[in-house]
């Protein structure tokens, strides 16, 4: 069988691109284990914690996705002064996604979703978020880095 008439061997029809990424970056936080036990002072399943796991989420797993497919990425978008921040921008970076996009806000609280997964189903979802518009300040930023990005780009 010709490798390229499935989808792995189409992708091998991609030639080299740069794209940006604009939008919410979020940090997606794993808790992974197993339920063994009811706890006998709330009647609720008890996970037993076996790894933790962070991830960009969002627009961030966008990104991540298409570095994977060999583009060149460059991201824009907001974080906050805060560990979820640092730690979205570290996971990017690991990739060699360009974060110089990225826009520290200390008045943002960076989003966080917690899933809690028992074995291979998520059981739950804990969110941590504030959802509130970007002040005019930040909106400047991104356009600014949108109007300085923009002619060295295939996709947007």
């Amino acid at each position: 069988m010709d490798p390229k008439k499935n989808l792995t061997g189409t992708f091998s029809y991609l030639q080299p691109f740069s794209a940006l990424v604009i939008g919410d970056f979020i940090l997606d936080y794993y808790t992974v284990g197993n339920i063994r036990r009811i706890s006998p002072e709330a009647q609720v399943p008890v996970l037993d914690v076996e790894k933790k796991e962070c991830r960009p989420g969002g627009a961030g797993n966008v990104a991540v996705n298409l570095a994977a497919l060999g583009a060149s990425v460059q991201v824009i978008g907001r974080v906050g002064k805060d560990w979820a921040g640092r730690v979205v921008a570290q996971k990017l970076e690991e990739v060699s996604i360009v974060t110089a996009g990225l826009i520290v806000d200390d008045q943002f609280l960076t989003p966080i979703k917690n899933r809690l997964i028992a074995g291979s189903q998520q059981v739950i979802r804990g969110d941590e978020e504030r959802v509130e518009s970007a002040n005019q300040r930040i909106k400047d930023q991104v356009l600014l880095l949108l109007l300085l990005s923009i002619k060295n780009l295939s996709v947007i």
